[in-house]
């Protein structure tokens, strides 16, 4: 598993923006500050809610423009993938700070702790 997710940050960590190889596996792997901001450091964007708080977040949004809309409840989500069996705890400290390298200004720009902090491997 390391091995191939090490494989695809490397592509993505090398590959020029827009390009077939940054965009791989559909662009799942960008990092979320380029959908953000714009290639002069501009910021696209007003708000960026958070996947792990995202009915808080969402709730508040909702609130301080004046509207009367919430996300429905789904219960939980279960997944039957690689992405069910395998976390944080599965990875080497080479894949770990190769995500904080590609990532870098995802978890600055929108309050991420680094993990390899907390690395006990």
């Amino acid at each position: 598993m390391n091995a191939n997710f090490q494989e695809i940050l490397k592509t993505t960590l090398l590959a020029k923006p827009n390009s077939s190889e940054y965009l791989i596996h559909w662009g799942h792997w960008i990092p979320q500050y380029d959908y953000a901001y714009n290639d002069t450091g501009r910021r696209y964007v007003k708000h960026v809610l958070h996947n792990e708080l995202l009915s808080q977040e969402f709730s508040s949004l909702m609130k301080a423009y004046g509207l009367n809309l919430t996300l429905p409840h789904t219960g939980k989500r279960s997944r039957t993938g690689l992405g069910a069996k395998n976390g944080m705890e599965n990875l080497t400290l080479s894949a770990i700070e190769l995500i904080e390298v590609v990532f870098e200004k995802d978890f600055a720009e929108f309050g991420y702790e680094q993990w390899s902090r907390h690395y006990n491997g």
